[in-house]
């Protein structure tokens, strides 16, 4: 039952500190036998401990360390009519006590694996001797609260196992997640740089419809097996959550390769002077957010352009808002396309090169993303300046680290860049 001494001392404590569930056979055992004390308690090679006990008007003094070791020597209960008569007891100072405790019977606590660990005593301070039907009923009384220690100890025990499968069973989602939602993401540009008009394409585009239902089905299952597990109603605290800071990494390592074909420089600032930590879904949905409109300006930019992706912190009204902007250097957008954009529509535009046509569906969905997740998202764009996406997304306080860093702003600000093609060999 106990893995070894100091772990059996931890829970046996964490017992002693639900003491009720104990105190019903201290109640039995002063039944049992007529006395005004009763003792449960634990022993090692060191400490004694005491999980439960009666509190009369009686004074109740500590039985002596030498007592429950003869206890534990025993087969059976440990009997001492007059405490008094006994040389070795009767000048200690529960012997001497007003009044003073004259009888005392005890019985060692046996685990189901044969180890000893404490005893159940009661004391008296009358001197008498009970019946053989009083002893066997206080030995049965053991097994009892033995029995209970050893139930509680296996309740906590499998709670702590069940807690830490649901920690796992968080971790795994995130784990599996995360590279899942980078398919259907990346399905989903794909399908909007297809033109659905034509037929050959058409096959392509039903093959990655397919990827992404696969995907998401993947996802559905997961979802299913959190919700039967209950891990969705666990805890809050053991929801997997990760830096907002990593975000940039992960954009840059599904972006920057399409970038080289253009010979675009792509830029990430991180100017946030705090660690935020968010759950794995808001990383999933910001990684869809940002990913479509850095997708968008690597199609809509000519060769040699630029990308600069900023994270900051603002205040508005009182709330903490995640500013991100999306600046690019590319092709503009007309009012006609920016009015789609904000009822919500796809915006259909033509690629830098004019051969290529884009649909819109992958803005469409950053539209419906942000609007979910209550923030908002403006766009500004003029001839031959590019277009800039500015979003602000509300930062949820219990996600956030409030120990500021002592260093600047500038200072902890990210930036990432990879070397130019010219520098390559």
């Amino acid at each position: 039952m106990i893995m070894n001494e100091s772990e059996q001392l931890q829970d046996l404590n964490s017992v002693g500190r639900r003491n009720k569930i104990l105190q019903p056979f201290i109640e039995l055992a002063k039944l049992i036998t007529d006395s005004p004390i009763c003792e449960i308690e634990i022993i090692d090679s060191d400490y004694l401990y005491t999980l439960a006990h009666s509190v009369e008007d009686i004074k109740v003094a500590l039985v002596n360390y030498s007592i429950i070791h003869e206890t534990l020597q025993k087969n059976g209960v440990h009997e001492i009519e007059d405490l008094s008569k006994e040389n070795r007891y009767k000048n200690h100072a529960y012997a001497k006590e007003i009044p003073p405790f004259r009888y005392y019977l005890g019985i060692k606590l046996t685990t189901s694996d044969g180890k000893d660990i404490g005893t159940i005593s009661v004391l008296d301070p009358i001197p008498k001797r009970i019946s053989k039907e009083q002893k066997v009923q206080f030995k049965l009384l053991s097994h009892a609260v033995m029995h209970s220690i050893e139930s509680e100890f296996g309740y906590n025990s499998s709670y702590g196992e069940l807690n830490k499968l649901k920690a796992t069973l968080h971790k795994l989602n995130h784990d599996v997640r995360s590279p899942i939602n980078g398919i259907i993401l990346m399905a989903e540009l794909l399908i909007d740089d297809i033109d659905e008009d034509n037929d050959e394409e058409q096959v392509q585009v039903e093959e990655f419809k397919m990827v992404k239902e696969s995907a998401e089905t993947i996802i559905d299952i997961i979802d299913r097996v959190l919700e039967t597990s209950g891990v969705n109603e666990f805890n809050e605290r053991l929801l997997v959550k990760e830096s907002l800071s990593s975000i940039p990494e992960k954009i840059e390592a599904l972006y920057y390769p399409l970038t080289l074909d253009k010979k675009l420089s792509l830029f990430f600032t991180y100017q946030l002077d705090r660690e935020i930590l968010i759950t794995s879904d808001s990383s999933i949905k910001l990684l869809r957010i940002i990913g479509n409109l850095v997708s968008n300006a690597i199609k809509f930019s000519p060769e040699n352009g630029s990308i600069a992706v900023v994270f900051s912190e603002i205040r508005k009204k009182n709330r903490t808002l995640l500013n991100i902007t999306v600046k690019d250097t590319g092709k503009s957008m007309s009012s006609g396309q920016i009015t789609s954009f904000n009822s919500g529509k796809p915006v259909a535009r033509t690629i830098v090169n004019g051969d290529e046509h884009s649909h819109g569906t992958g803005l469409q969905h950053v539209h419906q993303m942000i609007f979910e997740e209550g923030g908002t998202v403006t766009i500004e764009s003029g001839e031959n300046s590019g277009t800039l996406f500015s979003i602000s997304l509300p930062l949820p306080a219990d996600t956030r680290k409030t120990e500021k860093k002592s260093v600047p702003v500038s200072v902890t600000a990210k930036r990432f860049e990879k070397p130019s093609l010219n520098g390559m060999q």
